[in-house]
């Protein structure tokens, strides 16, 4: 037995659909429209998530840092150095509490404490909040990047 085939349109575009008549033949095409539209809204939808962690370096990571603070440990105490918008880093290690200036120097943060004569610089990167900062020596130090200034620096 030989099928006929009908050319239906949906909207502007038409294609070759074997012609049914009847509820079955409107319950097939409504089927195919909505398997269709689905498709196209599910291909709509899967770009990434933007709080997705994602790895940066250089400039965009000390970007990411300012207005934040990092932690960490060094030498096995605990610090917290809040990154203020207007260049000031304040640092607490242990119960001292210590400012200075931070600057960036090409894709480097740098930082420059009064107590110390010698103005300092590291690589950063991030995944997310956590981190690694590394100093001009290659010595890495995790970190990781809370929200604003818990610590009230």
């Amino acid at each position: 037995m030989k099928r006929s085939t009908a050319l239906i349109r949906l909207g502007s575009a038409s294609a070759p659909f074997p012609a049914k008549s009847g509820r079955r033949g409107r319950l097939a095409l409504a089927i195919c429209a909505s398997m269709l539209i689905s498709s196209l809204c599910f291909a709509q939808q899967q770009t990434p998530s933007p709080s997705a962690p994602t790895k940066i370096t250089g400039k965009a990571a000390i970007e990411a840092l300012i207005g934040n603070t990092m932690t960490g440990s060094a030498d096995g105490t605990p610090y917290f150095a809040f990154y203020a918008k207007n260049g000031t880093v304040t640092m607490k290690r242990g119960g001292e509490v210590s400012s200075g200036k931070w600057s960036i120097n090409g894709d480097d943060l740098c930082e420059e404490y009064p107590d110390d004569e010698d103005e300092s610089c590291y690589k950063l990167e991030l995944d997310g909040t956590a981190g690694v900062m590394t100093d001009e020596d290659g010595t890495p130090y995790k970190i990781e990047i809370l929200p604003g200034n818990p610590e009230k620096l």
